[in-house]
């Protein structure tokens, strides 16, 4: 997204600071999740040493405040608006008309408008390698703490289409391996919760469940603290590894958010 927007100069002198590119990314919650705002956040960091733009990145806590934050980005003059969740594609829909000098763009979701870019990745597919990873652990006894029983975990962050099509996918390959295998399914309401994580994963483990996908954002930490005390395993989602919780780390899906295309 941000490498079409780069200016060049034929003379090879660095741009002014008026002249660089400004450019809004807008977060649904604060870095330091361990998963995907961190990658999000090392993408527009790159693009901000790489390319020279001016970045501002806003943290958002508070669902109610994505709309208004968006607006403010773009009645503030900034060439660039990024929606960084789903969540704010029905906003740059509504209002991307209003601004047809300001480029929007929304990750992980769908938006609507001539100046608008919608960056989407192929959540099935992905899903489904994990439902097969997932399938092959829980079936192979020779693992610690894998007895066999026929059950995987999936929690999710919140019920939005790009999860449900994570879903979706993951549970298409674990019938792959083995269409007996039951998959119990729960979603949090949020990607900052890990205290409910935890507990819909203890639900899940007191289920039998040996090991639980979890596109879940910042609330993942509660579904590996889970794992950990029940010395059961976790594949994540954008997720490269969650430091203590090494030994209940199975695999994870990672899409690149981070990469320059």
């Amino acid at each position: 997204l941000l490498s079409g927007c780069q200016k060049n100069s034929n003379e090879g002198k660095k741009e002014s600071e008026k002249d660089k590119i400004r450019v809004a990314l807008l977060l649904s919650g604060s870095r330091g999740d361990g998963a995907y705002l961190d990658f999000v956040c090392e993408g527009a960091d790159r693009a901000e040493e790489e390319l020279g733009i001016d970045l501002k990145v806003i943290e958002i806590s508070e669902s109610s405040d994505y709309e208004s934050n968006l607006i403010a980005m773009a009645n503030d003059g900034y060439d660039l608006v990024i929606g960084g969740s789903t969540s704010f594609g029905e906003f740059i829909t509504l209002h991307a008309s209003e601004y047809p000098d300001v480029k929007f763009a929304v990750i992980d979701g769908m938006a609507e408008g001539e100046n608008v870019v919608s960056a989407q990745f192929s959540f099935a597919d992905g899903g489904y390698l994990a439902g097969v990873a997932a399938a092959e652990l829980a079936l192979d006894t020779s693992v610690p703490g894998i007895d066999g029983k026929k059950a995987i975990g999936y929690v999710g962050g919140m019920d939005v289409p790009t999860l449900q099509s994570i879903e979706r996918g993951f549970k298409e390959g674990v019938a792959s391996v083995d269409p007996e295998i039951d998959v119990l399914s729960a979603y949090v309401g949020s990607f900052n919760d890990p205290v409910t994580a935890k507990e819909l994963s203890m639900a899940q483990f007191n289920q039998g469940v040996n090991v639980i996908m979890c596109p879940a954002g910042g609330s993942g930490l509660g579904i590996f603290e889970a794992a950990a005390n029940e010395n059961k395993y976790v594949i994540g989602f954008d997720v490269y590894e969650q430091g203590e919780y090494e030994e209940v780390y199975f695999t994870t899906v990672v899409r690149g958010i981070s990469e320059r295309v």
